[in-house]
Order: structure tokens, then C-alpha cells, then sequence
């Protein structure tokens, strides 16, 4: 394919973005976050009339209409400039704002409020696997607590068991990016509130662009434990991060290690 032709594709994939963008209705309301006591708060403000209220658990959906009125505005201005900038000359296709980026850029605890606007499988650049790299970085140097159990990755985290060693590490060897225990802001239906979780692992896959979470279960012959999985499990599905889906699930019992070859199998089949 040609420049001409990659230009008269590009141009004919933000035109599609514009018209979906033109039928989308919004309210004028602005979103914003506050951190408070741990806990994330949502919040609701009009520039008109500048009141603020607070968005609590039985406003989800607000929540989620108003956070999606931000995507597509950002959405819709990103591709008018990418347009302009095809128009302007071919030489400068490769440095115009890319509206695929637009997901990427967004805050995490913002960015599970959307489904994001795809003509096509979402591919990573090169800038959003470096924001990946930082992100294994930022957060698997935070667990300074794990330190005594003398459990730390290739990567240097320091996590909580040997089998959580075993997935890390088995990521690395085979390139896929990963952050250990990413902070994920999930609504909890049973106490009401906004909480930061921390899964065992966010992955990526850097052919389709599609982030999963990875949790392992290492005792699941324990009654207790058993039960507060499960809780955690439905809890995550309220919040879209759903088992054969976007969570990848792994366990063992003491009686039952985990298998090496069986993470090699997920790895290429699901993240490679």
C-alpha cells in the first residue's frame, strides 16, 4: 500500500469516528476524582451554574455517561486534528495525533468507567508500551513489605509468594509486559463505595492492545480463603473484569502447585 492510499484509509477511518461522534448525546455536567480517606470519590460539577455534588454508588451510570461525554470530546478533537494534519502534507503522517491514544491517555481510575470507540483491534505504540515499562516499575517497587520473604522477580518486585515469582518471571522471559498488583479503583456493591484493589498482576497484549487482570489463587483447599476469592470474583465482575474475558485465573492447592507449563500455555495462547 502506498502513502495515498494509507492517507485515503486513515482519512476514511476518522470521518466513521466523526459520524459516531456527531450522534452521541451528553449532559453538560463535567466529572472530576477525589481522593478521600483511601477511597475515590466522584464528582459532579455544571459550569454554568458552578454547583458540585457528589456521585455515589447508586450513580454509576451518571458516573459512566459523564466520563464518556469526556472521551468523545477528546475523541472528536484528536480526530479533527489528525484530519487537518493529513490534509496539511504526507510527509507528516507519522507524527499527526493518533486517536487510538486517546484511551491510553486517560487516568486509570477514570478509564474503566468506558468502552472505548475501536473501527479495529487496538495496537500499541510505542509510547504506551513505555507508559507500560513505567507502570511494572512504579508499582512493583512499592511493596518494600514483602522484602523478608525473599521473594523478588527477574524484574526486581518483590512479591508475595514463590508462585507469584513463577508467573512474573515467566512473563518477562516470554516479553509480556505486566505491572504487579496495579492499582484498580472498583465500585464495592456490598460496602457502597469506590475502593483501590490491587489484582496480583495487569498484563498486556502487545499484538491486540487488549490489558488484562491476572489474579492467582494459592489456597483454595482453605475454606476462608476459597470464600474471600469468590467474594473478590464478584466483585470484579460487577466491575466488567470478568473470568474468560479480561481475568486471567490461576490456582493451586497444597496438594496441587502450580504448573509451569500450564502459565506457558496461557501466555502463548491468550497474551502472545
Amino acid at each position: 500500500m502506498n502513502l495515498s492510499e494509507t492517507i485515503n484509509n486513515k482519512r476514511k477511518e476518522l470521518e466513521s469516528l466523526l459520524s459516531s461522534a456527531n450522534e452521541k448525546s451528553f449532559p453538560g455536567e463535567v466529572l472530576y476524582t477525589r481522593t478521600m480517606d483511601g477511597s475515590i470519590r466522584y464528582m459532579k460539577h455544571n459550569p454554568e451554574t458552578g454547583e458540585t455534588r457528589y456521585l455515589g454508588k447508586d450513580k454509576t451510570d451518571e458516573i459512566r455517561a459523564l466520563e464518556e461525554k469526556n472521551y468523545w470530546l477528546k475523541l472528536e478533537k484528536t480526530a479533527r486534528e489528525e484530519l487537518e494534519a493529513l490534509e496539511k502534507a504526507e510527509k507528516i503522517l507519522e507524527k499527526t495525533p493518533d486517536w487510538e491514544n486517546v484511551y491510553y491517555d486517560i487516568p486509570p481510575e477514570k478509564r474503566h468507567l468506558i468502552k472505548p470507540y475501536t473501527a479495529k483491534p487496538i495496537t500499541m505504540s510505542e509510547k504506551n508500551l513505555d507508559a507500560w515499562r513505567r507502570l511494572a516499575l512504579k508499582y512493583g517497587n512499592r511493596n518494600k513489605k514483602y522484602l523478608a520473604k525473599n521473594t523478588t522477580t527477574l524484574n526486581g518486585e518483590h512479591v508475595k509468594s514463590k508462585s507469584e515469582i513463577i508467573i512474573a518471571d515467566r512473563l518477562k522471559v516470554a516479553g509480556v509486559p505486566y505491572a504487579y498488583e496495579y492499582e484498580t479503583v472498583v465500585a464495592n456493591e456490598y460496602s457502597g463505595t469506590f475502593e483501590k484493589w490491587y489484582p496480583d498482576f495487569k498484563v498486556l497484549n502487545t499484538r491486540t492492545g487488549k490489558e488484562y487482570y491476572w489474579e492467582h489463587l494459592g489456597m483454595v483447599d482453605k475454606a476462608d480463603y476459597f470464600a474471600t476469592s469468590m467474594f473478590k470474583l464478584d466483585v470484579f465482575a460487577d466491575n466488567d473484569i470478568i473470568v474468560g474475558d479480561n481475568l486471567i485465573l490461576t490456582m493451586e492447592t497444597a496438594e496441587t502447585p502450580l504448573n509451569t507449563e500450564y502459565i506457558d500455555m496461557i501466555i502463548r495462547k491468550v497474551l502472545k
